[in-house]
């Protein structure tokens, strides 16, 4: 192994060449060609080059216990500096003097701290490692994410196995409380995801051992997608309605209206009745919010996330352009195209002074608006549409870009996925596209039968005589 000596400093080490893999040699030969530099001011101090590009500094001494040479990993270049390098080399030369070894000193001070976290994972219970993963990944995760992980564990988790020691929970235990859940399979399964994700966590910080996940070998269950998509004549009927409640005002939903108009609604109530147990407006038109109005027909026209909408700032908007640039979405950092219809519905919308909200909320302008469900459910019941979510726009949004021929690519990039096989699924929702090609397939063969030769008469032959006997 070849070797050097130089007085180490900073520059020195970051100029010196890095040795060449000779022509043909494999990857798994970079530990044979390493040069060692040796410094000349600290003994046994030296920086090892290998062909990988890489700087280590170690320390080589003489183990007067073990009677044998060793030597002691010091950091890599640049995060270790040749100073720094040398302080640490100067305290472990001291140590060999005092008959103590570094190495030694090291691996047992790492095997307490096994020692230590196993010991603490034995008293450690499922909500304890469910707060220790939170607090891990925080700023990790997204905040929605988190969120709904603390709401998972308190409803589902925390009764069942929260004071249970994380070590102890088997697979027999996450398996009754995944069976338990079977009438709400997308929670259950949530539920699942979670309790795998904290023990992949615990794993790696080993406070449980390797291969010891208890929801690993749970079994997942399979899942509907709750898709919906709006016909043309159902979204013909929506946007009339969305219309009408910025216009004149259409009733709230049965469903939305608010728990004291629902309990006194068709209950008679005399004149002294106080005004707070009056029911408000269980069946009267109320004029929509024109912010949340606006809200929606930007989703409608846009296929966005609800969130990406509500949480729109200014500063995201480029009406030059023509573009959406959103800095969080749920695939990171996006650039959505505007239509001219999107854009107008932009420019519509007055700005306020000292909110960066394109839609702020009605009580407090330096908030966004926190929803549009209410009105959306509205809407859907004055337009006669069930079962249909805020969310769904988007799939009609989708739906509707394929329908008019655009491509999956294209929508992809236009409603921010991050792949075209997200998009995909969209292209199932309508089966008008697949329908059409089965026509025009048919219309195809019967127009090649009709000019086609009559069909030759099929010889008959004669069954072959059965002898018997």
């Amino acid at each position: 192994m070849p070797t050097e000596r130089k007085r180490l400093t900073d520059a020195v080490v970051a100029g010196l060449p890095v040795p060449m893999l000779p022509p043909g040699e494999p990857a798994s030969r970079l530990g044979v060609y390493v040069v060692d530099v040796f410094d000349t001011e600290q003994d046994g101090l030296y920086v090892r080059l290998s062909p990988a590009g890489s700087r280590v500094f170690y320390l080589r001494y003489w183990s007067r216990t073990l009677r044998k040479a060793r030597r002691i990993r010091l950091g890599a270049f640049p995060d270790l500096s040749v100073k720094q390098a040398r302080a640490q080399a100067r305290k472990h030369a001291g140590d060999v003097a005092g008959d103590v070894d570094p190495l030694t000193t090291r691996d047992a001070k790492r095997e307490a701290t096994v020692l230590a976290q196993r010991e603490a994972a034995a008293a450690l219970t499922v909500d304890g490692l469910t707060k220790l993963y939170l607090t891990h990944a925080e700023g990790r995760i997204r905040a929605s994410t988190a969120a709904l992980y603390r709401t998972l564990h308190r409803v589902h988790i925390t009764e069942p196995l929260g004071a249970l020691r994380a070590d102890a929970v088997t697979v027999a235990d996450v398996a009754a409380l995944h069976r338990r859940m079977i009438d709400t399979k997308t929670a259950a399964n949530q539920v699942r995801r979670l309790l795998s994700t904290l023990y992949r966590y615990a794993e790696k910080q080993h406070l449980i051992p390797r291969g010891t996940n208890p929801a690993a070998d749970v079994a997942p269950y399979p899942e509907e997608a709750a898709e919906r998509y709006l016909r043309d004549d159902e979204l013909a009927a929506a946007l009339r309605a969305l219309d009408r409640a910025e216009r004149d005002g259409i009733p709230p939903a049965p469903v939305r209206q608010r728990s004291h108009e629902r309990r006194n609604k068709g209950r008679r109530i005399g004149d002294a009745a106080k005004a707070k147990h009056r029911p408000k407006s269980a069946d009267r038109p109320v004029r929509a919010n024109p912010t949340a109005v606006a809200a929606l027909r930007l989703l409608i026209l846009t296929g966005a996330r609800k969130q990406e909408v509500l949480r729109l700032r200014w500063r995201e908007i480029d009406l030059a352009q023509g573009l959406l640039q959103l800095d969080d979405t749920k695939t990171g950092a996006s650039v959505r195209p505007l239509s001219p219809e999107a854009i107008a519905v932009l420019k519509a919308q007055p700005r306020i002074v000292g909110s960066p909200w394109v839609f702020p909320s009605v009580r407090d302008p330096r908030k966004p608006l926190s929803d549009v469900a209410r009105l959306w459910a509205a809407v859907c019941h004055a337009a006669g549409l069930e079962h249909v979510r805020v969310h769904d726009i988007r799939h009609t949004a989708a739906s509707l870009m394929l329908q008019a021929g655009a491509t999956l690519p294209e929508v992809g990039k236009a409603i921010g996925h991050a792949s075209a096989r997200a998009t995909e699924r969209y292209a199932k929702m309508d089966d008008r596209g697949a329908k059409s090609a089965a026509t025009k397939l048919g219309a195809i063969v019967t127009a090649a039968a009709a000019q086609s030769a009559p069909m030759a008469t099929p010889i008959t032959r004669p069954r072959k005589a059965r002898h018997v006997g």
